[in-house]
């Protein structure tokens, strides 16, 4: 079974499923890329486990993939000082990769979106 979890977050449902159910899964969150990062980052410790790509990037895939694009919205002002959600992979390095998340949305390496596709018809 193949699965595409839009709006992943840091992935745990994504690794659930294919660690226990053994489903191919393409996991795809809101964060894209304005530049290049510092890591680690909280859902990659490098450069070789994140897959990021900028925000026109990511609609020309989806769009490429059958969808429409109707609605596309920037939300890193929103993520800029979020620090209350638990993390769902423990780690004792989690502050340092929060850190650098916050650090790399303030100037913009890291830009957080929100894109509202529909199926073409």
């Amino acid at each position: 079974m193949y699965v595409l979890d839009l709006g992943c977050g840091l992935g745990g449902s994504s690794r659930y499923l294919a660690a226990e159910c053994g489903c191919r899964v393409a996991a795809i969150d809101t964060v894209g890329s304005g530049g290049d990062p510092v890591f680690p980052l909280a859902w990659a410790d490098d450069e070789a486990s994140s897959f990021l790509v900028s925000p026109a990037k990511m609609r020309a895939e989806l769009e490429a993939g059958g969808l429409s694009a109707i609605e596309q919205v920037d939300l890193t002002a929103t993520r800029l000082g979020e620090t209350g959600r638990q993390p769902v992979i423990e780690r004792d390095d989690f502050p340092l990769r929060l850190q650098n998340l916050q650090s790399c949305l303030a100037d913009g390496r890291l830009i957080a979106q929100f894109i509202l596709a529909e199926k073409r018809r």
